[in-house]
């Protein structure tokens, strides 16, 4: 079962294109106003404009939704980046 606690890096890479996660290591950084509430993980990324993230790590699936315009298959880069910055820092989400 998927859950915030078990989602692994092949997990972020299954819901991303190759271009979109190679993209998101760039802008882990980046990311601000972490939060995490059960199964759900917010931030904002900032890149051309501040783009907002909610992601939901379903226990079948991640759900993400970004303010971004991407549209070219998987998730964007700015959902990517929130991922990975879970996968590294955890501590670093505030409930």
């Amino acid at each position: 079962m998927l859950s915030p606690e078990t989602l692994t890096e092949a997990d972020v890479r299954a819901s991303l294109t190759a271009q979109s996660m190679r993209r998101a290591r760039g802008y882990v950084n980046r990311v601000r106003d972490l939060v995490r509430s059960g199964r759900a993980l917010s931030a904002r990324v900032p890149g051309t404009h501040m783009y907002k993230v909610d992601v939901v790590v379903g226990p079948d699936r991640i759900l993400g939704e970004c303010t971004c315009p991407y549209d070219w298959g998987g998730y964007c880069k700015h959902i990517g980046a929130v991922l990975l910055a879970w996968l590294e820092s955890p501590e670093s989400f505030t409930r």
